[in-house]
């Protein structure tokens, strides 16, 4: 369900807005990536592309509909508002 988040809540662990998007945005794109090695080795991704090239399979008999993982951003957001995610800054005197 979709509930309004408070700014406050956001800069909590972080010094803006903003910061705290890029931290959330970066952590989702991590659990995407992950997201996609476990779906890929549930499903057996190399051998299902030659079983989908008949042209009468529908919809319904992809078994990637059966797998349904948490939506990347959402699990991020939800670090981030548990404090689990940590804001690393580089060393600027390397750059």
């Amino acid at each position: 369900m979709i509930s309004t988040l408070d700014l406050g809540d956001l800069t909590k662990y972080a010094d803006s807005v903003y910061e705290a998007i890029v931290v959330v945005a970066r952590r989702a794109r991590q659990i995407n990536d992950e997201q996609r090695m476990i779906w890929e080795k549930t499903m057996d991704y190399d051998d299902m592309t030659d079983e989908f090239e008949d042209e009468e399979y529908t919809r319904k008999e992809r078994p990637h509909d059966e797998l349904k993982l948490p939506k990347p951003p959402s699990l991020a957001l939800q670090e981030y508002l548990q404090g689990e995610l940590m804001i690393e800054y580089a060393d600027e005197s390397v750059v």
